[in-house]
């Protein structure tokens, strides 16, 4: 406002005044000037990109487990094993276990695997064979379905009252080795039964 007013006076202060704003206005609209000031725009927007490029670094660091987790599940068809199972249903993983061998729905077979009845399955469990990528050593194994998931929930809630899920101890024992991923030992170990048992030997 000031500076429409001092370029319509027609007295020497509204001539010094027009002088100044117009070299106010020349200097501001150098190529240098120009150009700094684009310079400082461009500074403050890769400075926001950096920030906004970290946080979002940071999310997809802390997310990354959980992707992993859910693309594995996705892989599997929505398949989890007897542990992953056990935390969605809030038990201990060795309550669910003795529940399901009590229950008659899963037995060990000769080399203590968890493997469901048959007569009992009705869709509850799926065998997979699982194959290490480092090593190629596979596994067949026991996973739960969505549908035994909801179902061991409803009958775990409807009759029985669970111990809270870390009141017992959730470290399997070494014949438990379905109840988590595969594990490469034992993996290796029956490859080798295999072998001994093709060539006839008799394992001590």
């Amino acid at each position: 406002m000031a500076k429409e007013i001092c370029m319509i006076q027609r007295t020497e202060k509204g001539s010094q005044a027009r002088k100044y704003f117009l070299r106010l206005e020349n200097a501001w609209n150098t190529p240098e000037m120009v150009l700094s000031r684009a310079l400082k725009m461009a500074e403050r927007n890769f400075e926001s990109l950096r920030l906004m490029h970290l946080e979002l670094s940071a999310a997809n660091t802390a997310m990354q487990p959980k992707a992993e987790y859910f693309d594995a599940l996705v892989e599997r068809n929505l398949l989890t094993n007897f542990r992953d199972t056990a935390k969605e249903l809030k038990v201990g993983e060795k309550f669910f276990i003795r529940y399901l061998l009590d229950k008659k729905y899963i037995y060990r077979d000769k080399k203590g695997k968890l493997r469901p009845y048959a007569d009992r399955n009705d869709g509850l469990f799926e065998l997979k064979e699982i194959i290490h990528e480092e090593t190629e050593w596979s596994c067949v194994q026991t996973f739960i379905t969505p549908k035994g998931r909801e179902t061991f929930r409803l009958l775990l809630n409807r009759t029985l009252t669970v111990p809270p899920a870390g009141m017992e101890e959730d470290t399997p024992h070494a014949t438990d080795a379905d109840a988590t991923f595969p594990n490469i030992a034992t993996c290796r170990a029956n490859a080798q039964d295999q072998i001994h048992h093709e060539k006839g030997e008799i394992i001590p």
